[in-house]
């Protein structure tokens, strides 16, 4: 088998980040890459020495040779993306928040069951050495039955909170 073809929707930080990361990994290439602005695409696609670059996201959710989009677009955008992809028998890995609330979730779920595509949201502490061993624990009853889990995320934003989209809920940013 090949190399898996990537595309990326999307050349913000967060996408920069997955670009960097991707080169690590032996069966994977990134043949393409969408931006709303065509500047920042090609842009982009200088830095990661991606030959194919378009300033539309339609046109790469159609281009043929990717078996897999990573979305790294605003998280309001997210259902409008995933499932213009899978419509077009993408597969999908969509950066978190996979969506802004169930009912949409539901709905990328069964665009993807619809589909028959793979469709996962980039939980990264999901694969953790730590986290692994633990479901691991688990799964053999070793440390007995979970009742619940605690789990704590901090960000100091400092002044900065009012102009950050994570607390935007119009862009499905987090609570306040």
């Amino acid at each position: 088998m090949g190399k898996i073809k990537w595309g990326i929707l999307a050349t913000g930080n967060i996408a920069c980040q997955f670009a960097e990361a991707l080169k690590y990994v032996k069966d994977a290439e990134i043949r393409a890459v969408a931006s709303r602005d065509i500047s920042r695409a090609d842009k982009f696609a200088l830095k990661y020495g991606i030959k194919q670059c378009y300033g539309d996201y339609r046109r790469l959710a159609e281009n043929k040779e990717l078996d897999i989009v990573y979305i790294g677009t605003p998280n309001s955008c997210h259902i409008q993306d995933a499932i213009m992809l899978m419509d077009n028998g993408k597969h999908v890995l969509c950066e978190k928040p996979l969506s802004a609330n169930a009912k949409e979730a539901e709905a990328m779920i069964q665009k993807a069951k619809e589909n028959d595509v793979f469709f996962m949201e980039g939980m990264w502490t999901r694969f953790f050495p730590a986290v692994r061993k633990g479901m691991e624990w688990i799964a053999q009853g070793r440390i007995g039955k979970p009742r619940s889990l605690y789990a704590s995320l901090g960000l100091d934003v400092g002044s900065k909170k009012d102009a950050m989209w994570r607390f935007n809920t119009a862009m499905a940013g987090g609570g306040r």
